[in-house]
């Protein structure tokens, strides 16, 4: 199209209509690019709230059918379950759509009224799938910022329901390992005891590059080292000399760290897990018990596996993270069961 407006034009000057030219040419791109940054953001979050529901909507499929054949076969199921189903992903899903058009219209807003109206309860629907990764260097910011001390951990939630790779996975690692200056006790206790129950969340990230990290907090000798800290600080634990104080928070971490393995699914880690709960298992036959016995976390660890095997990670944090008070719905019945199972 240049090369006939360049042939057949009248203008005398052809350097004034070249640069016209590419003047308003430069100017369609740029007005392109704009309109581009503005809906490629939305349309790339609406893509994802679609695929939120079609989560949701094969998931309640999967309840319904469950239930089906359980009754089919005459099992104990929690009474008038269908109509709780529905209800529970009826709500479900009008929340993620609610949040994600508030997160659209102000996604800074959002976050940040997130983390102050939720403090460390965070439901992970209103993060997962809505919260986009360009927002993990405000998150990184406002972790190392003292103004927020008090919402530390719920920024750390928020980095971990992210499942935002290497880049969540780092900015955790820090969180969770580094040397923090409290000025009051409360604030103290109240970060460093997130801190180890934020293991957890690296396997959420789905970046396996401290897998290590995790598989050695699986030892004693390596989950001491993790929560040498806290079970030494007498402002944290002022019973720190309890051996059974001190031996709950061991096998704390060393559960947290089996399930953050869990989520990531590596099938030597997976054996590995299996191993333990059986040793942990003989160790209860034979009588052997501790105050927290960490039978008890392994047992729960082998549920949540089989549990993210039938389903998803995803779904157990749909389900676990959006509770009310009104009855439990089939999937507790079901991860009820499964711990029952492992504990025998």
């Amino acid at each position: 199209m240049k090369k006939v407006l360049w042939q057949n034009t009248m203008v005398k000057d052809k350097r004034f209509l070249l640069s016209f030219i590419v003047a308003l040419s430069a100017l369609a791109t740029l007005i392109w690019f704009g309109s581009r940054e503005k809906s490629d953001p939305a349309e790339e979050q609406s893509q994802k709230i679609s695929s939120i529901k079609s989560m949701i909507e094969a998931y309640r499929r999967n309840l319904l059918e469950r239930a089906a054949r359980d009754r089919s076969a005459k099992k104990k199921i929690p009474p008038d379950e269908d109509e709780i189903i529905r209800r529970y992903t009826q709500r479900l899903l009008l929340e993620i759509l609610e949040s994600a058009d508030d997160y659209l219209n102000d996604p800074q807003g959002y976050i940040r009224d997130l983390i102050d109206t939720s403090s460390s309860e965070i439901p992970y629907h209103k993060v997962n799938g809505i919260i986009g990764r360009e927002h993990l260097p405000m998150l990184e910011s406002m972790l190392r910022d003292r103004s927020y001390i008090k919402q530390w951990p719920a920024i750390a939630l928020i980095v971990g329901y992210m499942g935002a790779g290497q880049d969540g996975a780092d900015i955790l690692m820090d969180y969770i390992t580094r040397h923090d200056v409290y000025d009051n006790r409360s604030d103290k206790r109240y970060n460093e005891g997130n801190k180890i129950f934020h293991i957890q969340l690296l396997g959420m990230t789905g970046y396996t590059g401290y897998n290590d990290f995790l598989r050695r907090a699986l030892t004693r000798e390596g989950a001491e080292r993790l929560a040498w800290n806290m079970i030494n600080d007498p402002d944290l634990i002022p019973t720190g000399n309890n051996i059974n104080v001190r031996e709950d928070m061991i096998n704390k971490v060393i559960t947290l760290a089996a399930r953050s393995l869990v989520f990531l699914g590596d099938e030597q880690d997976k054996n590995t897990l299996k191993n333990l709960y059986e040793q942990e298992r003989a160790k209860r036959l034979s009588g052997e018990t501790t105050t927290f016995r960490l039978f008890d976390g392994m047992a729960e660890v082998m549920a949540l596996m089989e549990f993210v095997e039938t389903f998803s990670a995803d779904h157990y944090f749909y389900q676990f993270d959006f509770r009310e008070s009104e009855p439990s719905i089939y999937i507790d019945y079901f991860l009820k069961k499964l711990v029952d199972k492992y504990r025998i």
